[in-house]
């Protein structure tokens, strides 16, 4: 289950939690700095997007419309071995402007609230390499 392995790596972690480059000092986890193509529907069509950094309990993804603060959406990404997963998010930020990209410059910061085990080994996979 996706929750007791979050609550594995999070005691784990405890004495390690770090400030990402872009300040947020309350993330459990240091997210990793790697784009990744997703997308998610909102209002009945689909939106292609990117996770440009993520963790296991945590992404930011770019998006155009900055959606409500609090609201739970479901976002969908393709893992390396072409299966897509699916993860139930709440917004909990916005950025105007996220690590000066030059692609984009809106998005939102989403914690996890529900996904599959095979996600958390993608994570787990893509730390070590």
């Amino acid at each position: 289950m996706l929750e007791t392995a979050r609550k594995m790596s999070d005691e784990k972690d405890k004495k390690e939690t770090k400030q990402d480059k872009g300040g947020a000092k309350f993330r459990r986890r240091e997210r990793i700095p790697k784009r990744v193509p997703a997308h998610f529907v909102f209002g009945g069509r689909l939106v292609e997007t990117t996770f440009i950094d993520f963790s296991e309990f945590g992404f930011f993804v770019f998006s155009d419309r900055l959606h409500d603060i609090g609201q739970v959406m479901t976002f969908y990404l393709k893992l390396p071995n072409n299966k897509e997963v699916s993860l139930t998010g709440k917004i909990v930020g916005h950025s105007e402007n996220p690590r000066n990209n030059s692609d984009s410059n809106r998005g939102m910061g989403i914690e996890i609230v529900a996904g599959p085990e095979s996600y958390l080994k993608y994570v787990e996979n893509v730390r070590k390499a």
